[in-house]
Parts: C-alpha cells; sequence; structure tokens
C-alpha cells in the first residue's frame, strides 16, 4: 500500500497518541522487540505506524509484507559499499550469530522471490563516494546495469543530484507505512512524494551506527558520582550537567605536561564526525519545517553559531578529549575516561569482550526543557538505491522491500534484542537505555545531501566545532553557495 506525503506525515502525528499500542501490535505484545520511532523536523519522536487490524502476522507476532505472490525469477545484480559490507552480507554460514541472520535473510529473500544475487563491492565511503558512484554512472551508459545499490548512506542523494537515482516513491511495492522502516527518516527524505534513498529500520548496520553516551560505572563509583542512568530518569541529562559531572576528573597520567591520549578525561568523543551526536543532541539542526509546512535552510540561523560556540567551548576544557586518530575506543576500553560518546558498535565489536561495566545513555539535551532526547546516526549506517538504468524499477523495489521486512523479522531479533541488549550486556538497565536511544534517532535533510555539496555542510559545521572556527566565517563566505545549492535540490522534489 502505497501512501501519499501528507497522509504519511499526519498518520505520525496521530499515532503519537498510541505509541504503546503500536509497539505491542507490531511486537506481540514485547516491548524488548520495539521499532524505532520516528521524528519530525524538529527531531521530536513520534510513534511508529502500528499494523492495521487485518495486518498478517507471523508466529512472533511480526508484521508480515505484502510480497507472498511476487516471483522475479531472475538474476539481481546489487552494487554495495565494500567498506561496511558486513553490516547487510554474509558469504556463508559462521559461529557468529548475526553473520548468520543475515546470511539467513538474504537467503530467504533469494527464495522467496525467485531471484539469484549478484553481488559487487566497491570501496565507497566518504572518501571514496566519487568513484562509487562513477561506477554507477558508467553502467548507466549501457552494458550491465545494477539493479541496486546497499550504499554509504549519503550516495543516494549524491546518485539524485545527478539524475542517477530513481524516486522509490514511484515503484510498485515498498510500503513506506511498514516498521522496516523509520517514520522519522520518511518525515525528512519522502518530500512532496519524492524520496530517493532508504535506510531499513532493522539493519545491522543502522542499528550498531546509532550514537549514545557509554559511561563506566566502576570509575563513576570510585570517585561518588552521580549515575547517568540516574540523572536520564529526573531528566537532569543535560549537557551542561554532564560537564559539571566530569569537572576536575582529567589526570596528566604520562607526567608530560600537556593534554594528549595518554591521559585520563571525564569524556572522550570519537574523530571529527562525532561532533554530529553533540550537535543534534543538543536539538540543533540544518533544516526543518516552518509552521506552514515548508522546508527551511538553517545553516545562517543564529542557533547554528551557538551550537558551534558551546561546543567548541567545551571540547576544549581539561576534562574532554577529543580525538584525532582512528584509535579513539582506546581511552575508554583502557579505562581512562569516565564517559564517551560513539557508536553503539562499540558494544559488539570490543566491549563484548572485556570485563568491563559499562553503560549507556542517549546523548544529553541542551536543557531539561528539552522534550525529548535525540540521537544521531553516524555515517556509518547503510541505504538503498535504484539507479536509473535499471530494466524494471519495480522488481528492485520488491527485493528491497523484501530485504527490509525478512530483516525485521530475522536480523533486529538476533542483533538487538538478544545481543546487544541481553547478551553483551553487563547491566539490566541497558536494555531500557538501548531502546531510548532507538526511539530517539534523527535524520536532517539537509544533512542527507551534505556529500553533494561543493562544500559539504556537515563537514564545514563539525569542522568548526572541533577546529574552535567562526561559524559566522562560514557563512560569510559560503552561505550563498549552501542558498543556492539548497534551491537546486528543492526543485529535484518539484518544489519552488
Amino acid at each position: 500500500m502505497k501512501t501519499n506525503t501528507i497522509t504519511i506525515r499526519i498518520l505520525a502525528l496521530v499515532l503519537m497518541l498510541c505509541t504503546v499500542c503500536a509497539t505491542l501490535a507490531a511486537c506481540g505484545g514485547t516491548s524488548g522487540t520495539s521499532q524505532p520511532s520516528g521524528g519530525n523536523a524538529t527531531g521530536a519522536p513520534e510513534a511508529t505506524q502500528p499494523p492495521v487490524t487485518t495486518a498478517k502476522t507471523d508466529e512472533n507476532g511480526y508484521l508480515l509484507d505484502d510480497l507472498d505472490d511476487v516471483t522475479l525469477n531472475t538474476t539481481f545484480r546489487i552494487l554495495g559499499c565494500s567498506e561496511q559490507k558486513a553490516q547487510y552480507y554474509a558469504a556463508e554460514k559462521t559461529n557468529d550469530l548475526v553473520s548468520n541472520a543475515i546470511y539467513e535473510r538474504n537467503l530467504t529473500v533469494e527464495e522467496r522471490l525467485g531471484v539469484e544475487f549478484e553481488w559487487t563491492f566497491e570501496k565507497g565511503n566518504w572518501s571514496n563516494r566519487s568513484s562509487f558512484v562513477q561506477k554507477i554512472q558508467s553502467t548507466s551508459a549501457g552494458g550491465d546495469a545494477y539493479d541496486a545499490t546497499m550504499c554509504y548512506n549519503l550516495i543516494p542523494y549524491v546518485m539524485a543530484v545527478q539524475g542517477l537515482a530513481e524516486n522509490l516513491y514511484d515503484t510498485e511495492y515498498i510500503d513506506f507505512t511498514a516498521p522496516w522502516w523509520p517514520s522519522v527518516y520518511m518525515n525528512e527524505a519522502l518530500l512532496n512524494d519524492t524520496i530517493f534513498g532508504l535506510v531499513e529500520s532493522c539493519s545491522k548496520g543502522t542499528l550498531r551506527n546509532m550514537c549514545g553516551v557509554f559511561f563506566n560505572n566502576e570509575l563513576l563509583e570510585a570517585r561518588q558520582m552521580t549515575s547517568p542512568y540516574d540523572m536520564v530518569a529526573a531528566n537532569e541529562w543535560t549537557f551542561d550537567n554532564m560537564m559539571a559531572l566530569i569537572k576536575d576528573s582529567y589526570q596528566d597520567l604520562n607526567d608530560n605536561g600537556k593534554k594528549d591520549k595518554g591521559d585520563f578525561f571525564g569524556v572522550s568523543t570519537g574523530t571529527q564526525p562525532k561532533m554530529d551526536s553533540w550537535f543534534y543532541g543538543m536539538g540543533y539542526r540544518m533544516s526543518a519545517l516552518d509552521g506552514d509546512g515548508n522546508l527551511q535552510l538553517l545553516l545562517g540561523d543564529p542557533s547554528i553559531t551557538e551550537a558551534v560556540e558551546t561546543l567548541n567551548k567545551a571540547i576544549n576544557t581539561q576534562d574532554f578529549y577529543r580525538y584525532d586518530e582512528n584509535t579513539h575506543g582506546d581511552m575508554f576500553v583502557e579505562e581512562r575516561a569516565i564517559l564517551y560518546m560513539t557508536s553503539i558498535l562499540l558494544a559488539d565489536s570490543r566491549l563484548k569482550d572485556l570485563e568491563i561495566n559499562y553503560g549507556i545513555v542517549p546523548t544529553p539535551k541542551r536543557t531539561s526543557e528539552q522534550e525529548n532526547y535525540i540521537n544521531h546516526v553516524s555515517n556509518s549506517h547503510d541505504a538503498w538505491a535504484i539507479p536509473v538504468s535499471v530494466d524494471s524499477k519495480n522488481n528492485s523495489s520488491a527485493v528491497i522491500e523484501c530485504m527490509a521486512s525478512e530483516a525485521y523479522r530475522q536480523v533486529d531479533p538476533v542483533y538487538f534484542e538478544t545481543c546487544i541488549k541481553l547478551r553483551y550486556a553487563p547491566d539490566e538497565r541497558l536494555g531500557a537505555m538501548y531502546d531510548l536511544i532507538r526511539d530517539s534517532i534523527t535524520f536532517d535533510f539537509v544533512y542527507l545531501f551534505s556529500a553533494s555539496m561543493a562544500s559539504p555542510a556537515n563537514t564545514t559545521v563539525r569542522n568548526c566545532i572541533y577546529n574552535g572556527t567562526a561559524w559566522t566565517t562560514q557563512w560569510a563566505s559560503l552561505g550563498g553557495s549552501y542558498e543556492s545549492e539548497f534551491a537546486k535540490i528543492l526543485t529535484l522534489y518539484g518544489v519552488q
């Protein structure tokens, strides 16, 4: 069933009144298998669309898709990003539960739809985005075209600007209201019945790249510090309160008289991309809907200057350390940082094999008056797109819908519910915190198009935070370009 953009937004607002019912209906009455709630352009969470009363469910209460009568009988060619392929591809079964769930998901889709996947992998992360898109472009000119791309999450929007991406809304089989598509993403990426990329709610890539603040329970207790769990419960988990909590915790462990990665800190954060998490967590945005429902560019708004100044001041205090290298998990796993901002992937990549008594909470709010926690999804997640050169965009839409639907029933229960919330968790309170983070994820329309810009908006903002450059200087130089590019992007959606 396809629902137009306006209807989807209205449904999301109405269903805010039914959040609990939606969770129970979608998950067979088990709150531990809730799907991520959506969010509007201001970052406030909205309820996931519940299944209609006549919807089919499996034996575990999970909603089923409407693809039972679809048989394609074809080879299906997928171009994937090689750096992150373990998030959605497994060549064979192993002893790893999550990898096997991904393998079984892909096999199920092949069997259900009568397709044989032919995977091609190319480097396609941020630094390789141009060559990845060129690969798509070269097949568009002739030869065997790819039927779909499973790529770095910003690439569909580079494709869109270059005229290489199909409008996914103009396809037959994708149900945009289903729980395997996050409504918060739809509220940003779907505009005027046009959408160029899709992010799954339940893929390993989306789930493990949700950001939050890890903390070391034993280090907190040794210093008689308030637990962030308690601060969240009291609605006191704000950025200023976090900074007050860890004030004067710095120790010059290597006695070299300077702040460096060999010391002890109150809070550490990853490389420059993690600046995005602090930015969004405090309610700042690059674009939002105005009171009339029109999408507005916010890069020239005074709030961006405030965000840059606030965060730059914090990260340059003695108690805050931001890394310049990719070994940024070392400080936390070596127990030389009380708090650590990063993606959930830390739990399944490093912490699962260590005896560290850790917890996790959402990114702190700007103030206690901020209505909701807001959590960024790190850029290392994946998105679907359909190249314009495909023989059948409807066939492609059937495969994409089935992949997301099966991830909802097969990958999510194993990776998120079993491994992240239970198997890897040293603390019984972690499950509720992971759910809170998941229910608070956000996306931003302008951020999605950042990789297509001459001066990417996301890197410009985060570099100002990281390096202490005044945003007013950047806006004075780049504002005209951003406004022009934003206007051109809107024309892709038929918005003048």
